[in-house]
C-alpha cells in the first residue's frame, strides 16, 4: 500500500514546511487521484499511517496537516 501512497505524494505533492494540508483535505485527493488511477481506496486511518513514511512531515494538533502543498 505504501507504493500507492508514495506515487500519490510523487504524482501530486511537494514538500514544503512553510504550508500545510488538513488530513482529511488530503485523503479526499487521494481518493480522487484513486478513482483515476485505479488504486485502491484507503481508510484515512491506513492513509494517515503510510504518509509520514513518504517523507512528507506530519504535524500534530487540533486539526493533524501534513507539510506539503499541491503541485
Amino acid at each position: 500500500m505504501l507504493l500507492y501512497v508514495a506515487a500519490f505524494v510523487e504524482a501530486r505533492l511537494v514538500a514544503d514546511c512553510r504550508v500545510g494540508i488538513a488530513a482529511r483535505q488530503l485523503h479526499t485527493a487521494y481518493i480522487d487521484w484513486a478513482d483515476e488511477t485505479g488504486a485502491p481506496h484507503l481508510s484515512l486511518t491506513r492513509f494517515g499511517l503510510l504518509m509520514p513514511r513518504t517523507g512528507i512531515r506530519r504535524v500534530a494538533g487540533r486539526i493533524v496537516t501534513y507539510e506539503a502543498r499541491f503541485k
